[in-house]
């Protein structure tokens, strides 16, 4: 019997350790390439369960105990999954806190039902603590995956919600481990006021558990509110570049037909054929439109965009090259514009930090994508330490919109992104369906 019980304690305390591991990997997304991830996963589920089967030895139920394997499961989070790094702290606290939820409503109804201290729920090898160990690490695992379903486009709180909301869980879960250890050392009955400070604790993560979906429900809306008004703001900028654009033009073809006249009295006399070449160049430099009016790009808008982002990088003096074809983009032309803007904007800003600066942009139609290619060169790795590219700028809540804007155009036109490294670019590499 003592080894029945023996491995029932080790598989419960496996399985309740992998439900915890699994829900944050699943929440999160895990840094290294399965076959790593998959063995560190396992290393750590097996670690937290030795030190919780351990620490069970010296007590049945223990407050060390908890958060041993919370700091564990932080631990393993912060080293080796992506996302906030409040969320890493955040998520433990309430696969924990969930636990101790679940335990209590378990061993409540257990022991109403069956006449039972609740104590002898966590002490006695018997039918009634091993029902309960079934019924609980079921009810756990569906849970999680409940929190999973609710927020599976990920928690929007800001830094101070996180550590307000995380706070006060930590808070209650410790209040209740306490109520628990005195239930326990006493060996009391279910009375009343014990009822009620159990029911306190669980209703206390319950409301914090809704003005958390609350929260981020409201910060999600005004992200996106922010994101139109972002897109909103580069579609106006994007007519007003075309009619500049369009005003440079008429404003050139109203001229040419004198630069052509003084063209032609140098040309006279082949003497004279330097100082034309000379006059043509000043007129290039003079006029940056003409040298972009031979792209082939039959979007007027994007070649908008291209002048003047150009232009822009000529008075940073950004060296910035552009390679493209016939092709007509079938995607909305204002999204792509969007698109466009913000990744030679981001190009941009890194190139000012960096000597000697290069960008590069390349339009081409790839089997049936219409592929957006812009290059900047770097001189250390971006991504290593900012792997999901947050703004680096001290108002973090009104810059770093252009990424989600660019990602947001990406999914709505059922495209495909990717940002990476290679021989010293960043390349930003976007796929867009194009149609036949």
């Amino acid at each position: 019997m003592t080894i029945f019980w023996t491995v029932t304690e080790w598989l419960a305390a496996l399985v309740e350790n992998w439900v915890i591991f699994d829900f944050c990997r699943r929440f999160h997304s895990p840094k290294h390439p399965p076959l790593k991830d998959n063995l560190i996963f396992a290393a750590f589920i097996l670690l937290d369960t030795i030190l919780s089967m351990g620490i069970s030895v010296f007590t049945a139920f223990s407050g060390m105990l908890t958060l041993v394997c919370m700091g564990v499961a932080i631990l393993y989070g912060v080293l080796f999954l992506k996302g906030a790094v409040f969320s890493k702290f955040f998520l433990p606290i309430v696969s924990f806190g969930l636990i101790f939820i679940i335990n209590i409503f378990v061993n409540i109804i257990c022991s109403s039902i069956f006449s039972l201290t609740t104590s002898s729920l966590f002490t006695e090898q018997d039918g009634y603590r091993f029902f309960c160990i079934i019924v609980t690490k079921l009810l756990f695992f569906l849970a999680t995956r409940m929190i999973l379903v609710m927020f599976k486009k990920g928690i929007h709180l800001k830094q101070r919600e996180w550590l307000l909301i995380s706070g006060i869980l930590f808070i209650s879960l410790c209040m209740g481990i306490a109520v628990i250890e005195i239930g326990l050392e006493q060996n009391a009955a279910l009375t009343p006021p014990y009822f009620l400070c159990f029911f306190g604790i669980v209703c206390i993560n319950i409301f914090m558990f809704i003005m958390l979906m609350q929260i981020s429900a409201q910060n999600e809306k005004s992200r996106q509110m922010s994101l139109l008004e972002l897109q909103v703001s580069q579609q106006k900028q994007a007519l007003e570049q075309m009619d500049i654009l369009q005003s440079k033009i008429r404003q050139s073809n109203h001229d040419h037909l004198n630069h052509l006249f003084c063209l032609q009295e140098m040309l006279k006399e082949n003497q004279n054929a330097a100082d034309a070449s000379d006059y043509l160049q000043k007129l290039i430099q003079k006029n940056p439109e003409i040298s972009t009016a031979h792209i082939l790009i039959p979007d007027q808008f994007l070649r908008a965009v291209l002048t003047v982002k150009m232009e822009l990088c000529r008075k940073k003096n950004i060296d910035i090259s552009l390679k493209t074809d016939d092709t007509k983009p079938s995607c909305d032309s204002v999204d792509l514009c969007i698109l466009l803007s913000n990744l030679l904007d981001n190009a941009i800003e890194a190139s000012e930090k960096i000597h000697e600066p290069k960008v590069e942009v390349i339009l081409t139609k790839q089997k049936s994508y219409y592929t957006v290619l812009v290059k900047n060169r770097i001189e250390k790795s971006v991504l290593k330490k900012n792997a999901e590219l947050k703004t680096t700028k001290a108002d973090s809540e009104c810059h770093g919109i252009g990424v989600q804007s660019i990602r947001e155009i990406v999914s709505r036109c059922g495209g495909m992104m990717e940002y990476y490294e290679e021989g010293g670019w960043f390349i930003a590499s976007v796929w867009l369906p194009q149609e036949e």
